[in-house]
């Protein structure tokens, strides 16, 4: 396909996503469809176009990434998530005050700023309050992830570019990544950090100490940025250890030649950059604690368990782990296929040296998708660059094939599975179907404000909606109460009710199954409200009611 038609298709799917979230006033399906269709379209260029113009295509692959996380971010009528509100206020606490320590954060950014300087000198160049300057992380992951991928791809196959598409295709689609963009949190800058430290460690490792040295500079911001990642470098140059000594230990005619000393110099250098951040934060004593109550933990109760007699869960059982895990598992089963291939077929040292590293990056995921009680999405946002890699080896291997047939329709259909798992996951897109609405329409910022001004002292609604922020002048209003426990059980009470009317409820301050299971209501709260109450005001999507 010609490139010049590869760019108005682009063109003509991107002003189509925007006319299908605008006129259905959602971003799903329209954002996750018309950005894989975009990907595939790409992809879809012909060998020779490929390797005259490869620069141009990552551009474009890049360019699709960015604006795509950018209707994302700015179509809420909030943040996305409930986290990037209190990074916000606390980035405008860091502009108005001049030092990290009024933010009126926690005590671990304060002690590790990294995350609320950058956003503080980013609102300050950029002239706009903290809140719009969270757009940032989804420009910057947008670009520089994908462009990392195409760079570390490229430096160790430069004859196969379109490893290197295929890899950077995967990478900007994948799901942590394009959550955490628009859901900016401080592990969105570590992986901004990540991605270059990545490219600089693997490429360049015994070959330059310049850049190699370069490499730890890049290490100091990154393990001073988020919580786990010291964790992250620690294993990602232990992995590269490992790599190294089983070369070296593996035989081979003619023997492999690789410094053994500056990766072993790499790694204890890291390793004290992680002790001196664990130990100025008192976080390492907080992990080791989690995990022991972790594992003692197991198959124990807990008390104060509501009975929801009113709702059930969106999803149950294994449609439940498919939806919201099954795209880490078809991630990782492709990319353990390019993991296989690279071992039994490449020789190279820095072959090796990538495949130590993914080892041991994809075993701690995969610990922490077992592992009850932890987040899976933390390391698997570090462990995606990767994957793609290695899903982008296969990919192209099988385009390469002679022995299989079709190879070409197969790798398309290869192809555009990984990146619907991706997109369409229901972590990926913030109200996708089966899961609560994660950000607040222009109508609800406008009814809550409304009711912080004009409503009575105490307003009960949905959790929510009390802990998002609407008002950005002052501090947080304390006069909203959830009252999520009556909606699960069927019987609303209270003087003033602020309704939302959703079909999915997110409660994870109420049951411990709830952060497990979103609930969908079986009776119609608000014809109740109507029955019961007077209503006050209006907006469409939500109503105020006094008793």
């Amino acid at each position: 396909m010609r490139l010049r038609t590869v760019i108005s298709g682009v063109c003509l799917l991107f002003t189509v996503c925007v006319f299908c979230v605008y006129t259905r006033s959602r971003l799903w399906p329209g954002v996750p469809g018309m950005l894989v269709l975009s990907l595939l379209l790409i992809s879809a260029v012909n060998e020779e176009t490929l390797r005259t113009r490869f620069f141009l295509i990552t551009g474009l692959i890049c360019t699709v990434s960015v604006t795509y996380r950018l209707v994302i971010v700015i179509f809420p009528g909030s943040l996305i998530g409930m986290d990037p509100d209190e990074y916000a206020w606390a980035i405008r606490n860091v502009v108005n005050t001049g030092t990290i320590a009024g933010s009126e954060f926690s005590i671990f950014y304060e002690q590790t700023g990294i995350m609320l300087a950058f956003g503080g000198v980013s609102s300050i160049l950029m002239d706009i309050p903290g809140r719009e300057a969270m757009a940032v992380y989804a420009v910057v992951l947008g670009l520089l992830v994908p462009l990392s991928v195409v760079v570390i791809a490229r430096s160790l196959w430069p004859t196969h570019p379109r490893i290197a598409v295929y890899s950077a295709s995967i990478a900007s689609v994948a799901t942590a990544t394009l959550k955490f963009s628009g859901w900016p949190i401080a592990q969105s800058l570590a992986v901004v950090f990540w991605v270059v430290f990545l490219y600089l460690f693997l490429r360049y490792l015994g070959d330059d100490w310049r850049l190699s040295a370069l490499a730890l500079c890049i290490a100091l911001p990154f393990v001073f940025t988020h919580k786990l990642a010291p964790l992250i470098a620690f294993l990602a140059t232990s992995g590269v250890l490992l790599g190294t000594i089983s070369m070296r230990l593996r035989p081979s005619k003619p023997p492999l030649r690789t410094s053994f000393r500056p990766v072993v110099i790499f790694s204890l250098v890291v390793a004290a950059l992680a002790y001196l951040q664990w130990n100025m934060s008192e976080y390492f004593a907080g992990v080791v604690w989690h995990l022991l109550r972790t594992v003692s933990s197991v198959g124990g109760g807990e008390s104060g368990v509501v009975e929801v007699t009113s709702a059930e869960p969106a999803l149950n059982g294994l449609t439940m782990i498919l939806y919201r895990r099954g795209h880490a598992l078809a991630l990782a089963a492709i990319a353990g296929i390019g993991w296989l291939f690279l071992l039994t077929t490449q020789r190279r040292p820095a072959t090796h040296l990538v495949l130590g590293c993914v080892t041991v990056i994809t075993g701690t995921t995969a610990l922490a998708f077992v592992a009850p009680g932890l987040s899976f999405e933390r390391p698997l946002f570090f462990a995606e660059p990767l994957l793609a890699i290695m899903a982008g080896v296969v990919l192209s291997a099988i385009v390469g094939s002679d022995r299989l047939p079709s190879s070409k329709q197969l790798v398309r259909i290869v192809f555009l599975g990984l990146l619907v798992t991706q997109a369409f996951a229901a972590p990926a897109i913030p109200d996708s179907t089966h899961q609560p609405r994660y950000y607040l329409d222009s109508n609800e910022m406008q009814s809550k404000q409304f009711a912080g001004v004009y409503g009575p002292e105490t307003v009960h609604t949905d959790f929510y909606l009390t802990e998002e922020r609407a008002d950005w002048t002052g501090t947080q209003n304390t006069k909203f109460e959830p009252i999520d426990r009556a909606y699960l059980t069927g019987s609303i009470e209270g003087e003033y009710i602020l309704h939302r009317s959703i079909s999915v409820r997110y409660t994870p301050h109420l049951l411990p199954q709830a952060r497990e299971s979103i609930w969908v209501l079986r009776w119609n709260p608000k014809a109740t409200l109507d029955h019961e109450y007077h209503r006050v005001y209006d907006s469409g999507s939500t109503t105020h009611y006094k008793y």
